[in-house]
């Protein structure tokens, strides 16, 4: 089955896990969605949000290549290739909650240049692949992430409820209808897993 409803997405996250797997060589252990395509709704303005883990942290060619793959991406035609946004982990650091807090070869949406970042080393990344990730390349991600518990995720949203808006008015504010929509739908979701302990979409 196609990975998503949009065919130019799905020939952009086929050459991803090609690419990244011929660079990556036997270091890469597979390529999966998560985010909004994997817990649902996603659209046209919707990031696309992956996950490359890896047997081991990736070797400096490696990450010299990756970087020279994700600089070339936003400089094409196409609309999903301008809508990427992922990171490499390391299976050891993805399977358990002990390894939140690592930073991540990472690349953020529409960026040219990869950084290090914890941006998708959270608890509820890692729900969204265990129970909901889209398999691109690579075993059942049930295979890959220890379960989450219910109550670390509504422990999680309590805290960003207290976190999400002073952080948000750092780099947009509600006088922008964009920002009020945002901050409502974030705390419609944070409210439904405080209330059910699972992730969902924003509609």
């Amino acid at each position: 089955a196609s990975p998503t409803k949009f065919p130019q997405l799905n020939a952009i996250v086929a050459e991803l896990a090609e690419r990244a797997a011929r660079i990556l060589g036997a270091n890469f252990a597979g390529a999966y969605l998560q985010g909004s395509f994997a817990v649902g709704d996603a659209d046209m303005q919707s990031d696309c949000d992956f996950l490359i883990p890896v047997r081991q942290q990736v070797s400096p060619a490696q990450e010299a290549g990756l970087r020279a793959m994700h600089a070339e991406f936003p400089d094409r035609p196409e609309h999903w290739a301008q809508h990427l946004e992922g990171s490499y982990p390391p299976l050891a650091e993805l399977r358990t909650l002990r390894g939140l807090g690592r930073k991540w070869l990472y690349i953020d949406h529409g960026w040219r240049e990869m950084q290090w970042s914890t941006h998708c080393n959270t608890e509820v990344v890692r729900w969204s692949l265990r129970e909901r990730g889209v398999t691109l390349a690579g075993p059942d991600p049930r295979t890959l992430v220890d379960e989450v518990p219910a109550a670390v995720l509504r422990a999680r949203m309590r805290s960003y409820a207290r976190e999400f808006l002073p952080d948000m008015l750092e780099w947009t504010g509600l006088d922008v209808a964009w920002g009020q929509r945002y901050a409502v739908t974030t705390y419609c979701r944070i409210l439904h897993t405080l209330h059910t302990g699972q992730v969902t979409s924003k509609r």
